[in-house]
């Protein structure tokens, strides 16, 4: 008796043990699974193309090398122009040309009065001698003589060659026409003729405006007058 008492027991405890081990794994939290992930990779379905290679770099022009030689070679004719310039002025100068221009020009005035005397002259024996005492008591006009230029005791300023139409090889005859006052000085100076450059009738026109004339006469009687005066600036030597 004793005996199966001692079974029965046993077998309850071990019933109890087993119903617990049950509730104790059922109570257990069950892990979640991890999601299982997928990659696509391509399959090459022929030849690998090539990589493109890229393209060299087209030299660029130096623009700063070419700036530079432009600049050196406009710097190299300027002073090649300095230096030439002083040696031109001093061999090309109007002074010995103008001197010859004004020489024919005083010819020129001294046969022009010559022949309006000459002219006056005629006319005054042609007159007919019916006038009677008015034909008679009329008077010669006197001869009007123009101004004059040339006279050494004058010291007139040559007209200076300007230094940049020597550089650039100017040159030309320029005619003026002055008026000129009872006291040998200039009042008035145009440009009859241009030379062509304005530097040039610039410095005849500068330079005759400070010369004095010998004033014209009408007899023995100083009066204002006018006077073609011409200044020629010969060609530079290149």
């Amino acid at each position: 008796m004793i005996l199966d008492s001692k079974k029965t027991v046993a077998g309850v405890v071990l019933a109890h043990a087993a119903a617990f081990y049950l509730l104790a794994q059922a109570q257990r939290p069950q892990a979640p699974q991890e999601p299982i992930f997928m990659q696509a990779v391509p399959l090459a379905m022929g030849e690998v193309a090539p990589e493109p290679k890229p393209e060299p770099q087209k030299a660029q022009p130096k623009i700063k090398q070419k700036i530079k030689e432009v600049r050196q070679t406009v710097r190299q004719k300027v002073q090649e122009r300095k230096v030439r310039a002083p040696s031109v002025q001093q061999e090309a100068t109007p002074e010995r040309s103008a001197t010859m221009e004004v020489a024919a020009a005083k010819a020129t005035q001294t046969e022009e009065v010559a022949d309006r005397s000459s002219k006056t002259a005629n006319d005054s024996a042609a007159a007919p001698s019916s006038g009677g005492q008015e034909g008679q008591s009329r008077q010669a006009e006197p001869v009007v003589s123009e101004p004059s230029f040339h006279a050494n005791y004058l010291s007139n300023p040559k007209p200076p060659y300007p230094p940049a139409s020597a550089a650039l090889g100017e040159y030309g005859t320029v005619l003026l026409r002055v008026r000129v006052n009872a006291a040998g000085l200039t009042e008035q100076v145009e440009i009859t003729k241009s030379s062509g450059y304005a530097r040039l009738d610039a410095s005849a026109e500068r330079t005759v405006q400070r010369w004095r004339f010998v004033p014209a006469k009408r007899g023995d009687v100083a009066v204002a007058g006018t006077v073609i005066v011409p200044i020629k600036f010969l060609k530079p030597n290149t």
